[in-house]
């Protein structure tokens, strides 16, 4: 309260919770359309399909679309920070 500078926008937060986000080392937001899929599959399975025919089938415009769906929803979740494994 008692920070005297002239380039601080100061906010009234009465009434309200003030935390930080939560951060996510480790996402996949190009696969996200497919996410509930791979949930309880074999690994060797996933590796299979998602590093061989089905993941090199995606285009430009999947992982586009599968990126900004995930980051939506880690936003909606309350992640603010991520590192997408793409």
């Amino acid at each position: 309260p008692h920070i005297e500078t002239e380039a601080a926008e100061r906010i009234d937060a009465q009434r309200m919770i003030v935390m930080p986000g939560f951060v996510d080392t480790h996402r996949h937001t190009w696969q996200t359309c497919v996410r509930h899929r791979y949930a309880d599959i074999d690994p060797q399975i996933y590796f299979a399909e998602m590093l061989g025919a089905k993941g090199s089938a995606f285009r430009t415009e999947d992982v586009y679309a599968g990126t900004l769906l995930g980051a939506v929803s880690a936003l909606d979740s309350g992640t603010t920070t991520m590192l997408d494994w793409s």
